[in-house]
């Protein structure tokens, strides 16, 4: 039984070329059947993500400081609380005594 030689140099050039044919034609039937956008479309789209991340980089150091104002209230209502922690838990486990 005698193999096909596909090592050949003729043998590779044939299936470059028809690699290479049969992916020309999927490029050039698919661009004919892709239509592009309207321009106005476009530029319409571009000038709503160009405001979107405007609005997205101005607000982005309010949130910073807003998230700093909540790091710095839960630390003051934790030492605020902290020297007064017997008579909190004294309170709540009346309130609890009292559910009961």
């Amino acid at each position: 039984m005698n193999l096909p030689d596909t090592d050949s140099p003729d043998r590779d050039s044939e299936d470059i070329l028809l690699v290479t044919n049969y992916l020309r034609e999927q490029a050039s039937s698919a661009a004919s059947q892709r239509e592009l956008p309207h321009s106005g479309s476009i530029w319409w789209k571009a000038q709503l993500r160009a405001r979107r991340e405007a609005v997205e980089r101005s607000l982005r150091p309010i949130s910073i400081v807003e998230k700093l104002a909540w790091f710095v209230a839960a630390g003051t209502a934790l030492f605020t609380t902290l020297p007064y922690w017997h008579l909190l838990r004294t309170v709540v486990l009346s309130w609890a005594d009292r559910l009961h």
